[in-house]
């Protein structure tokens, strides 16, 4: 099904894209455009996408304060906008002593993290078991129902805030303390069709002394007039059974609620699932189903196949949680539930969600003494292993409920558990939803270089590609520096429709390495600058010293067939070049990195100095102006301001060079002052198997922090202090990949830098690329998106690829040896669906229209009845 797009904003930082923090500084918008991004051609549509979770495992937010540890829970995580300012507050449970915990949301702060301000209601009674919210005198506002144990419930009305802004609550109604004394659980629902809010309160036995004998389950009706004081009438008595657990949900979609129960019969613990019908606005006493659910503890509504029924989630203790399907309006007998977890659990609550925005619902699962998890919905049938776990284990009993906290379009996760802080999980957005993935065609040579860049300034990139061509069918050759390349010739293609259309392809024949956008002689088109290796084959021992790297001009939008200018000795294995203005004169430089000099198969490669051309008037020329004092297996650099002065410093990595050598593994930084770089580092430090680096502000703090991707070892961030860059790494991955390329680039729109890593393995096999999201500065370590279509990825790019303000990714790759054939990736990001929530939500008024699913405060509750759709809650 093709679900509805959502358009986000391209925010993104990657070793090419670092250019666009410097526009400001020497005005070379075209030239920063086409630095921005690297990718590869794709052409051939299939499907490809790993299951996502975008969560951390670890809360973004956990309150001050800790809810109360009694039994029955005292749990609310109940939401709606309370103070009206457009954001959704929570009603989060008892806290002891103190009072019922309200939560209101201030939104975020300018470095995005969220604020939410308490506010501590006093109740009567021992402690609050359960919230709800709506607006029950349709007033324009949501009111309060607390559900009390060992006291008496009560509803305050919602009288807008006081003169301090805090919200001004005023109880105008409490049960007769005859009921139930001891309330499991309240809920709010129109059942007779008037526009008003009733109210279903069940009650629970708690086998003790302080309980007043009475667990029946009472439906009141509201009786309120409009804007008038509330008042409420009891209007159907239950029978006397202890209930665990309650929900509304129109079963038939005719309109009208029926009302599922979970109750306790016995002190043997026997339970039962009830549901009550609704005939023509009023619930019958006798329940249509009656089943035994041997230990059953809470249920939840949700359209699990998007048949446009509800189904019925059951979590159980000590058992597997199951879903009744609903056939057409009947649902169907446990025996024949449609999914079973493929573990016993001992679920405290059950909340649906569309956490991934794929268009339908994912079941959250909060088990006593365990993490909460999430289950993955796939094509409308739910997955039976949990895909996410947190990381924090829950106490005795939890409260979950999927909301939008922070307004940016996606359902985040909440919790309230006993004697432990209120927590909210994040949504990051999903990345790359609904991808589609399009390949180049089969090619036997190897994509190593990749740039993006609107070469004819008609607003539609193009794409550069460098290739090597392995030169033997029986020999793995894995590094771009080791011998045994030989070269091939450069093309750039134009996206036409679904198909990469060639429309430049270079005379010159090259290993290529490393590719460079930028408007060297200021004419307003965009030049490319070519990094290139030796070529060579063991079918003899010496090698072609025509590894010089190249400069193509424009020639008013297109390029040169033959290079302008050509630099180097030709015998350097060149694997970085980078465009920058060193020297703060208003054009650019550019940088080289060289890992070693090559000129003969039996030796063992000698280091070889970085190097950089000053731009003279629009020309390049020998010798480098610039040449590091230290020689180092360089594999990739990138520009930047690490140190806010205005000027652009230089960073390097070294790593491993042939295999009898000793590897560098270290990074070097070069700081400018008034435009002038050191030849010997300011400061280096070691990296352990260091491979790749992409500066980017992961943590938005305004400087530039340092990702690097290693080899056989975990990926690494190093923060930015004050100006530098910290020896120990404040990020690891959870894995240890060969061979990772990182980049930096914002594919879920939310304004903070995730980091892509591509690999592949030392000789034969492929691995998968991965995705790892930001949380608010703050890196997963566990890569939330894993392409399914693993392969020998060689270049890594971020690029919005067709236009539509959305991040591809691309993925250039390789193949082992020269017989095999291998294509290039590109993942599609198509952006967000509307999230899905509740099919059917708790209160239903005429049920053939539904509210917007993430209004921000109508999602949960509304402060205003309509005369026809769906009110959620």
């Amino acid at each position: 099904m093709q679900m509805p797009r959502k358009l986000y904003r391209v925010s993104s930082l990657t070793p090419g894209s670092l250019l666009l923090v410097f526009r400001n500084w020497f005005g070379l918008a075209a030239i920063l455009l086409g630095a921005i991004i690297t990718l590869h051609l794709a052409v051939t549509p299939t499907q490809a996408q790993e299951p996502v979770v975008p969560l951390p495992r670890n809360p973004s937010w956990v309150s001050g304060e800790i809810l109360d540890a009694q039994t029955p829970a005292s749990l609310c995580n109940t939401w709606g906008d309370l103070d009206g300012d457009g954001d959704l507050d929570m009603v989060a449970g008892h806290v002891p002593f103190r009072g019922l915990l309200i939560l209101l949301n201030q939104g975020l702060d300018a470095q995005n993290n969220l604020i939410m301000v308490s506010q501590l209601l006093p109740t009567t009674g021992w402690f609050t078991s359960s919230c709800a919210l709506g607006d029950l005198d349709r007033d324009g506002d949501l009111d309060l129902v607390v559900g009390k144990a060992y006291g008496q419930d009560q509803i305050f009305a919602n009288n807008g805030l006081t003169d301090d802004g805090w919200l001004n609550l005023e109880q105008v109604w409490i049960e007769e303390p005859t009921q139930a004394n001891v309330t499991s659980q309240v809920a709010l629902g129109d059942i007779d069709g008037d526009g008003y809010l009733d109210l279903v309160i069940s009650g629970k036995d708690c086998y003790c002394r302080s309980s007043n004998g009475n667990v029946a389950d009472t439906l009141y009706r509201n009786d309120t007039q409009a804007q008038g004081r509330i008042a409420f009438t009891p209007l159907v008595t239950f029978p006397q059974e202890s209930t665990l657990d309650l929900a509304f949900g129109d079963v038939d979609r005719d309109g009208a609620l029926e009302l599922a129960v979970i109750v306790e019969r016995n002190r043997r613990g026997d339970r039962s699932l009830r549901l009550f019908e609704n005939n023509n606005g009023a619930i019958e006493t006798t329940p249509g189903l009656d089943e035994a659910v041997s230990g059953a503890t809470a249920l939840a509504w949700g359209d699990v196949d998007n048949n446009g029924f509800l189904d019925l989630a059951i979590g159980q203790e000590l058992d597997y949680n199951s879903i009744y399907r609903n056939r057409s309006g009947q649902l169907q007998t446990n025996i024949n539930a449609i999914w079973r977890s493929s573990e016993r659990g001992n679920t405290s609550d059950l909340a649906w969600g569309d956490v991934d925005n794929d268009g339908d619902l994912d079941l959250a699962v909060g088990d006593r003494n365990k993490g909460t998890k999430i289950y993955l919905n796939d094509g409308n049938e739910l997955q039976r292993e949990a895909v996410w776990e947190s990381a924090i284990t829950n106490s005795s009993a939890v409260r979950l409920a999927w909301v939008d906290v922070d307004g940016d379009g996606d359902l985040d996760l909440t919790q309230s558990a006993t004697d432990s802080a209120v927590m909210i999980y994040l949504n990051s957005g999903g990345v790359l939803p609904t991808t589609t993935m399009l390949t180049s065609p089969d090619k036997s040579t190897n994509t190593f270089a990749l740039a993006w860049g609107d070469m004819d300034n008609d607003g539609q990139p193009e794409l550069a590609t460098g290739t090597l061509q392995n030169s033997q069918g029986n020999y793995t050759a894995p590094y771009p520096w080791m011998n045994a390349w030989n070269g091939a010739a450069n093309v750039i293609y134009r996206l036409d429709g679904d198909t990469m259309q060639p429309v430049w392809q270079s005379d010159s024949i090259s290993a290529t390495t490393s590719l460079a956008w930028g408007d060297v002689n200021g004419d307003g088109y965009l030049d490319l600058a070519v990094g290139n290796r030796p070529e060579g084959s063991w079918n003899g021992k010496t090698l072609t010293p025509n590894g010089f790297n190249e400069i193509y001009l424009s020639q008013a939008g297109t390029l040169a067939p033959a290079p302008a200018f050509r630099l180097g000795q030709g015998n350097e294995a060149t694997t970085k070049v980078a465009f920058g203005d060193v020297d703060g004169d208003g054009d650019l430089d550019l940088a080289v990195g060289n890992h070693m000099l090559l000129a003969n198969y039996d030796e063992t490669g000698a280091k070889a100095p970085d190097k950089i051309y000053l731009n003279h008037n629009g020309t390049f020329q020998e010798p480098p102006d610039w040449v590091s004092s230290e020689a180092n297996f360089t594999v990739d650099l990138a520009w930047g301001d690490l140190d806010g002065d205005g000027d652009l410093d230089l960073v390097t990595g070294a790593a491993r060079g042939r295999y009898d050598t000793t590897p560098d593994n270290k990074i070097s930084v070069y700081e400018n002052i008034d435009g002038q770089l050191p030849v010997t580092a300011t400061y280096t430090f070691p990296s352990d198997n260091f491979y790749s680096l992409a500066l980017g502000d992961v943590d938005g703090d305004g400087d530039l922090d340092l990702a690097v991707g290693a080899n056989g070892s975990a990926n690494k961030i190093y923060r930015n202090e004050g100006g530098g860059f910290l020896f120990n790494p404040v990020w690891t991955s959870d894995d240890a990949d060969l061979k990772s390329l990182v980049a930096w680039g914002d594919v879920n729109g939310d304004g903070w830098l995730d980091l892509a890593a591509g690999s592949s393995p030392r000789f034969g096999g492929v691995t998968p690329s991965k995705v790892y999201l930001n949380q608010r500065g703050i890196l997963s370590e566990a890569a939330a998106w894993v392409s399914d279509q693993p392969a020998r990825t060689t270049s890594v790019a971020w690029s919005d690829a067709n236009g539509d303000g959305l991040l591809d990714l691309a993925l250039g790759n390789s193949s082992p040896n020269s017989n095999e054939a291998q294509v290039d990736q590109l993942f599609i990001n198509q952006g967000l669906a509307e999230p899905l929530t509740l099919s059917n939500p708790a209160v239903t008024l005429n049920v053939n229209q539904t509210t917007p699913p993430l209004a921000p405060a109508n999602f949960y509750a509304v402060p205003d009845i309509r005369d026809e759709g769906v009110i959620p809650i």
